[in-house]
């Protein structure tokens, strides 16, 4: 009986330890609108007794007693209040008048008993417990025992324990070890875990053996034995505690949000981090109390941000259920500069998201995808207009290269909201756009303002010059490149010197470009054409293949060095880099090819065609009314009414064609219309043998040797050495005979000299013939041709000259044409009148019909 007395009266006494009460909980008998009235104070007087201000929580605590001075809570309150700040004898009247209006309430008889106790007077104690006990039907045991005590030994007892706990805490604390005890109520729970709390330093198993029965001591608990740890900076202790609470205590928002707040006091940052990383994303609060959890991570993760791992940024990166609360992750993953989760946060654009949602979208599209950041700017700045917002757009889309937008938004922003910076960007972005009148009324808005006269601002001043005053636009690139020497800046002087021909002092610039980058692609090439346009092949090779490694696709690089090679002589890699340029032209769709492709497409096949071939063929006819001097025929100075010719020729040398320039082999045999001017061309046949040289590579003049030879040995016929030069002119580009690819037709022209001279009778032949005509596509690889020419010719011999105009049509048949190569062969049938105008043959005027080809 006396061991029960010590321990229930020594329960009883602890009670009056505790630091503070739990979460007001107002309980019955009191109405919603006094409940309305006196819960904040309540709190505010809770909030005052965890800090240990113990006249301000009496103060709120009064307020709300005279507001409900029949409730049980707001006394309990107020007596625990009068306890804390040691005034015994006010809590003891507070609970007195509380029983007038409950007279048999356990907690107010516990309380006044538990205060009696304190007081001193452990008789009137015992009395109250007894009244406690008789409103208790259910502690028959108890109370048939609490008749029997014998209330001076409980004195003794009461008395020897009040004087242990005040002279030896040590002792006192020591005797409660391996206590079994159980509380009715939270508070007086929460008492008895702040006693153990009192020697945890010395003695922590006394707390940490103790289970708590109601949920928010386990709580209260918890926030205690962490606090206690790391305030002693015993960290690594706080976290295995931690880790080691139960799921019902870690995820739950009271408990988050005290001892986060509590870490954060104590140093305690990246455990705080940890404890609200493990909880996220706290389904268990209400919304109020996710969106302070959130914020508070938040505000830890801006400075804490490298503690966080893997798993919690993919935990982290999952979208909540509503827009707002998605806001708030936002703000929590910008911390983490997380853009990839941004996105994916409010990927599916809701309409509810706020300006400050959309910016933060847009940007983290930023470089990534211009044009949705510009979208997300937009969407922003509709929301909430701010030239902050504007100004953004106006980045952006340039970035996103609507350069018309960005420029529309810079005119937007107000002048005075403008920084030199934003007028200089608007000034770029009018460059850009090729405003000129724009990109001139910026730059005197910057100079107005004092702007720096930058290298950028040099930049722009040049770009106003370029086509106006190039030689200023050079001085103005060269102040740029003085304040700050870039690619850009020695690029465009070297750009603006080759379009003035200066061509070796734009290769010294192109340098100095190189030089900063040494692995730009772009000036590699722009070196790699300079140089070509010099005539230095080789190092124009160099430069462009250097370009082509960092660019493989590029199909102007792959159709210059098509050309090089060529220009090199090296035509396996001009076959090679020609088929390449083909294969890149035929990726397009056949709607995406432009007439400039196709042009493009063409003159690879022909040059592919050309550098492979080594044999022609060729054969020639016509057949007259009369007898006429034609202009390009195997017997120069000869004129027929009928002739032939058949020719075989082969390319001499590796390569067979170096550059255009080319030596043949040659054989041919040709006749005409005899001495009978018949007209079908079999008569006094010839064959002749030689070279032919073709000595330049930009213009068609060949030089040849041949010995021609009778076949019939006829008393007219004899054999000659012939010397000969010939040239085409003006039958290049847009006017040659060839094939062109693009639109209805095409106009030719072609001017031919002839020079010949044989031996044996020192005849002199002189031919000029210029002939203009209209290529008119029928289907592909056909034209009909009308033509005129005019046509001049000499022999060296007495009234030996002939002056004649001629007219016709042709019929022009192209075939052969394959991937790579252009048509091989073509057949021409033609019908002309002629009319001399000065002539040494019988006859003025002749109508003929002549046939050719070439394979």
């Amino acid at each position: 009986m006396k061991q029960f007395i010590k321990i229930f009266l020594v329960l009883l006494a602890i009670n009056g330890y505790a630091q503070s009460a739990p979460k007001p909980d107002l309980g019955a008998g009191i109405s919603s609108y006094q409940k309305f009235l006196i819960y904040p104070h309540i709190e505010k007087g809770m909030s005052a007794l965890e800090v240990g201000d113990n006249s301000r929580a009496i103060q709120e605590f009064l307020w709300a007693r005279k507001r409900a001075p029949k409730s049980p809570a707001t006394a309990l309150y107020l007596a625990n209040a009068y306890i804390k700040d040691g005034d015994y004898s006010k809590a003891e009247k507070v609970l007195e008048q509380q029983l007038i209006f409950t007279p048999k309430n356990p907690q107010i008889l516990k309380r006044l008993s538990n205060t009696l106790v304190l007081k001193g007077d452990y008789l009137a104690a015992s009395q109250s417990l007894e009244g406690e006990l008789q409103v208790n039907e259910n502690n028959i045991i108890a109370r048939e025992k609490l008749k029997v005590v014998n209330q001076e030994l409980a004195g003794e007892e009461l008395t020897r324990l009040k004087n242990l706990q005040e002279d030896d805490p040590a002792q006192f604390l020591e005797d409660l070890k391996g206590k079994k005890v159980r509380f009715e109520n939270a508070f007086d729970e929460r008492n008895w875990i702040d006693l153990l709390l009192t020697d945890f330093a010395k003695q922590p198993e006394l707390l940490l053996s103790y289970q708590p029965e109601f949920y928010s001591n386990q709580i209260y608990q918890a926030e205690k034995v962490l606090q206690k740890l790391l305030v002693a900076g015993r960290k690594a202790e706080a976290d295995a505690y931690i880790a080691g609470l139960p799921d019902g205590i870690k995820l739950s928002p009271v408990f988050l949000d005290h001892l986060s707040y509590q870490l954060l006091n104590e140093n305690g940052e990246h455990q705080a981090i940890e404890l609200l990383l493990g909880a996220y994303p706290f389904f268990r609060a209400s919304n109020s109390q996710r969106e302070e959890l959130i914020n508070r991570l938040t505000i830890l993760l801006k400075t804490h941000k490298d503690v966080i791992s893997a798993p919690y940024v993919a935990k982290l990166s999952i979208p909540l259920e509503t827009p707002e609360l998605r806001s708030l992750q936002v703000k929590l993953l910008s911390a983490l500069n997380d853009c990839l989760a941004i996105r994916q946060i409010l990927g599916d654009y809701s309409a509810f998201y706020t300006p400050d949602d959309w910016t933060s979208l847009g940007y983290c599209y930023g470089d990534q995808s211009p044009g949705l950041g510009l979208f997300a700017f937009e969407r922003a700045e509709e929301l909430a207009p701010s030239s902050d917002r504007e100004r953004a757009v106006a980045y952006e889309a340039f970035r996103a290269k609507n350069y018309l937008r960005a420029l529309t938004a810079w005119n937007s922003i107000s002048m005075a909201q403008m920084t030199p910076a934003d007028m200089l960007s608007a000034a770029t972005t009018a460059q850009t756009l090729g405003d000129d009148k724009e990109l001139n009324k910026w730059l005197q808005v910057y100079q107005k303002k004092n702007g720096e006269k930058n290298d950028r601002y040099w930049w722009l001043m040049a770009q106003t010059q370029l086509k106006s005053n190039p030689q200023v636009a050079i001085e103005y690139l060269l102040k740029a490149a003085a304040l700050q020497p870039s690619v850009t800046y020695y690029s465009q002087i070297a750009s603006l010197l080759m379009v003035e021909g200066k061509i070796a002092e734009a290769i010294d610039y192109f340098h100095k470009a190189l030089a900063l980058n040494p692995f730009d692609s772009a000036t590699q090439a722009a070196l790699g054409y300079a140089y070509y346009q010099q005539g230095n092949y080789q190092r124009a090779q160099n430069y462009l293949q250097a370009s082509l490694k960092s660019r493989p696709d590029d199909e102007e690089l792959i159709k210059q060095l098509a050309y090089t090679d060529q220009k090199l002589g090296k035509n396996a890699g001009a076959i090679q880099y020609a088929e390449a340029a083909i294969d890149s032209l035929n990726r397009y769709a056949a709607k995406e090819i432009t007439p400039e492709m196709r042009s493009t497409e063409f003159g690879m096949r022909r040059m592919h065609e050309d550098l492979q071939r080594r044999w022609s063929f060729t054969a020639d006819a016509m057949s007259g009314n009369q007898v006429t001097a034609a202009p390009s025929i195997g017997q120069p100075g000869v004129n027929y009414r009928s002739y032939s010719q058949a020719e075989a020729a082969y390319r001499l040398g590796d390569p067979a064609i170096d550059n255009g320039k080319s030596l043949s082999a040659y054989t041919r045999i040709f006749a005409g219309g005899g001495v009978n001017n018949s007209a079908v061309p079999l008569y006094a046949p010839m064959i002749a043998g030689g070279l032919r040289w073709k000595p330049f590579s930009d213009y068609v003049l060949n030089l040849a040797v041949e010995e021609q030879t009778p076949l019939d040995r006829g008393q007219y016929t004899q054999t000659s050495m012939m010397l000969r030069a010939s040239a085409s002119l003006f039958n290049s580009g847009i006017y040659s005979d060839d094939w062109h690819p693009n639109g209805p037709g095409w106009v030719a022209q072609n001017l031919y000299l002839d020079a010949a001279h044989y031996l044996s009778t020192s005849v002199t032949s002189l031919v000029s013939d210029y002939r203009i005509s209209y290529h008119h596509k029928i289907e592909e690889g056909q034209t009909i041709e009308p033509y005129v020419h005019a046509q001049w010719s000499s022999l060296n011999q007495a009234n030996g000259v002939d002056e004649r105009l001629g007219f016709g049509a042709r019929w022009n048949i192209w075939q052969g044409q394959s991937k790579y190569n252009a048509y091989p062969s073509k057949m021409m049938v033609g019908l002309e009148y002629q009319y001399a105008f000065k002539t040494y043959l019988n006859d003025k005027s002749a109508v003929f019909l002549s046939l050719g080809g070439r394979w």
